[in-house]
């Protein structure tokens, strides 16, 4: 298994909505979800020849290939869905607005289980001013950070009779989609197969429309992460903690028929998949963010989309209790950060139905978003 940091463009708009109309699909997403970009770079392997039919049904069943949601890359930087300890204040100060992420000052509090104090003002005192940012994707610059603002299109087509090779009255499609140009990052974990494939220009279709040309992507890059330097940092940090706070750059969702915990995710389940040896257990108590609904991308094989709730927004930061660690339990932790945990649904006919790019997750303390002070 590799575990990689990937670079790609836009080559054209893309369609990746949250709201579907009865004449197309609106309000784009300032991100790529994990399961598209999955399916993308599935599909796009196997029509390159480079995956067959076999490979792509138990990937299905067993998967090995998982990645992150992909957040925009702009000139500043890379950026991360904004968590709740951040905020922007609505009036100018000297004639600029300030942003501030807090979470270097509450870190303490948040391992130690006790409720941390929220900004209600800014450093001016400004009251009942300030504007939360999360879950948004946003650019840090130590204590302070910079929204994103992607660029979107406004696409309107209409349907065609094959018969007549003429436009059809009454199909009027409309999309918001994000523009071409734009560049996003993403982390990602599979086996060297695929990674070779990738890094072969292999050309990625995102979203919906494909088959109109909508959402052609291009890696610009494949870069190997320092997953062993990472695992060292975890295990010194917190060897003589009990407590984590870690920070989601995916949704979360809860591990069912549980209720000691929100979450469970076994470190020696992690640490297999990835060839490390070790053990343990991350059992979350307490989530800070949004929390909603999340829906998963199609399943061809399936032939469904599944919907998960709760879900909690990405930028979530999960309070959790370390227990039974053992061996290079740093580096399984590490893989989190990368691959996420592994959770299987089940579905109405009690089939399982594993579900993959949640649950991703890193130290807050060891994260660009724990602003000053790191």
């Amino acid at each position: 298994m590799r575990f990689c940091e990937v670079l790609i463009e836009l080559l054209s708009p893309a369609i990746l909505t949250s709201k579907r109309t009865e004449r197309g699909y609106l309000s784009p997403l300032s991100y790529i979800p994990a399961t598209t970009l999955r399916g993308a770079i599935l599909s796009s392997l196997y029509y390159s020849d480079i995956l067959d039919e076999d490979y792509l049904r138990s990937e299905s069943n067993s998967p090995s290939v998982f990645t992150s949601p992909a957040y925009p890359l702009t000139d500043d930087g890379k950026s991360y869905p904004c968590h709740p300890f951040a905020y922007r204040c609505k009036l100018p100060h000297n004639g600029k607005y300030e942003s501030k992420i807090y979470a270097h000052e509450i870190i303490d509090a948040l391992e130690l289980n006790t409720a941390p104090r929220f900004r209600h003002t800014c450093s001016l005192g400004h009251i009942a001013c300030l504007e939360e940012a999360h879950p948004s994707p946003v650019v840090p610059r130590g204590e302070t950070f910079e929204k994103v603002s992607l660029t979107y299109e406004h696409v309107i087509c209409v349907g065609m009779s094959s018969a007549r090779a003429a436009s059809r009255k009454q199909l009027l499609y409309e999309y918001e989609a994000i523009a071409a140009g734009q560049r996003f990052w993403f982390r990602l974990t599979a086996p060297d197969k695929i990674v070779n494939g990738l890094e072969r220009d292999v050309e990625l279709h995102i979203g919906r429309g494909v088959s109109r040309g909508f959402g052609r992507a291009r890696i610009l890059e494949v870069k190997d992460a320092p997953l062993g330097e990472v695992g060292e940092r975890i295990q010194q940090t917190y060897s003589d903690k009990r407590l984590i706070a870690l920070y989601s750059i995916s949704h979360l969702i809860p591990t069912q028929e549980r209720r000691d915990c929100i979450i469970e995710i076994d470190l020696g389940d992690i640490g297999s998949r990835c060839e490390v040896n070790a053990s343990g257990k991350i059992l979350v108590k307490k989530i800070y963010g949004r929390c909603g609904s999340l829906q998963l991308g199609w399943d061809m094989l399936r032939g469904k989309r599944p919907a998960i709730s709760p879900a909690w927004k990405p930028g979530s930061i999960a309070i959790a209790e370390l227990k039974d660690l053992r061996g290079a339990w740093g580096k399984a932790i590490a893989a989190l950060a990368y691959m996420g945990a592994l959770e299987i649904l089940l579905d109405e006919s009690g089939r399982s139905w594993p579900i993959v790019g949640i649950n991703v997750v890193e130290p807050l303390r060891l994260s660009p978003m724990l602003g000053e002070g790191r």
